[in-house]
């Protein structure tokens, strides 16, 4: 599937900033998928695919006040996708996509005001906030590479597959929350957003009518859809004191693209379903600069049927994600944000 909701402004080692300041975050994220699955079982009577994802995030957060904050996310990225076997004349070997995706830009605030020393609100053990997005069409939605046949011959230009386009062709808002709660030496936290995507297909044909001819794809078929994402975690956090300023976490997350979009139409060519992680991590603090670290490990996966397409029942996903996190603070540091170690990844 697909990615557009990043957490590059979420992958700091505190979330608090003072009025004034600001964050410059970057974040790496790489997946490889290389199985195909129906519902929870792989696919194996289908031809092995293979889709690399290595996106680039690069962010900024500045806090207008003690509890509001702005930010955007600038997302390159690397997509490449292929079959494992020729299946066909039309065999897609191997095609590929890179440059700037959507960027999204984010507005948040928290309920209670961030506090200026630890012990002058009970906001530096639990806080909440909520966030409104606008995802911009930014990214390239007809992104183009040359197929080959079974034996290797170039075959005209035509547009790679949707889970390799570097955007998707909509204007999207995306709605979030997070917050944590401080319980002895741990913290828990929990964060979710949703992007909502209106437009309900682009103009970019999809990989089944570039293959089979749009003569030959189901009118609904026939281009790419513009679909709906999602992402929620929940998990725990705890400073490492053989080691100080390291602090491990532990969080499940589940991520997915709905086969039915929350607004607008649902038609068009699209991968749908969701998957269940397990995401151990670790983030190492000193000063103003943050590192971090996670491996989110696939324990549950699902492929939904997507009604518009038919015998689009499969998708691929991948056994596990590479997160690494740079992060870097600008401005002075108060006695809340110095304690107060963040985790929500």
């Amino acid at each position: 599937m697909p990615v557009r909701l990043g957490g590059a402004g979420l992958n700091a080692s505190d979330l608090y900033l003072m009025p004034g300041n600001w964050r410059f975050t970057s974040g790496l994220r790489y997946q490889r998928a290389t199985k195909l699955f129906r519902e929870t079982q792989e696919a194996r009577d289908l031809p092995s695919g293979r889709r690399t994802q290595t996106i680039l995030e690069l962010g900024g957060q500045y806090a207008i006040n003690r509890q509001e904050t702005v930010a955007v996310q600038v997302p390159l990225v690397d997509f490449h996708f292929g079959f494992g076997r020729a299946a066909s004349p039309e065999h897609l070997d191997s095609t590929s996509a890179t440059g700037l995706g959507d960027i999204t830009l984010f507005y948040r605030r928290w309920i209670n005001p961030v506090p200026y020393f630890r012990d002058s609100s009970p906001s530096w053990r639990k806080n909440l906030s909520f966030g409104f997005g606008v995802k911009l069409p930014t990214g390239n939605s007809n992104a183009k590479d040359e197929y080959t046949n079974g034996a290797g011959v170039n075959r005209r230009p035509r547009a790679v597959d949707i889970s390799s386009q570097p955007g998707d062709g909509g204007l999207g808002f995306v709605l979030e929350f997070q917050g944590f709660q401080s319980v002895g030496q741990s913290t828990l936290f929990v964060a979710a957003a949703y992007l909502v995507n209106p437009r309900e297909m682009n103009d970019t044909l999809s990989l089944r009518a570039n293959l089979r001819g749009p003569a030959n794809t189901p009118r609904d078929a026939r281009f790419n859809s513009v679909p709906d994402q999602y992402y929620a975690t929940v998990g725990i956090s705890r400073a490492v004191r053989q080691a100080r300023g390291l602090t491990a976490s532990l969080a499940g997350k589940v991520t997915g693209t709905p086969p039915r979009d929350l607004i607008g139409g649902s038609d068009g060519y699209r991968f749908a379903g969701h998957a269940v992680s397990v995401d151990p991590g670790l983030t190492y603090t000193r000063g103003n600069d943050s590192w971090s670290v996670s491996i989110p490990i696939t324990v549950y996966r699902f492929a939904a049927d997507v009604e518009a397409v038919p015998l689009r029942d499969w998708t691929t996903f991948a056994p596990f994600q590479l997160n690494i996190t740079y992060s870097h603070r600008f401005g002075q540091t108060n006695r809340a944000t110095s304690s107060t170690k963040r985790h929500v990844r």
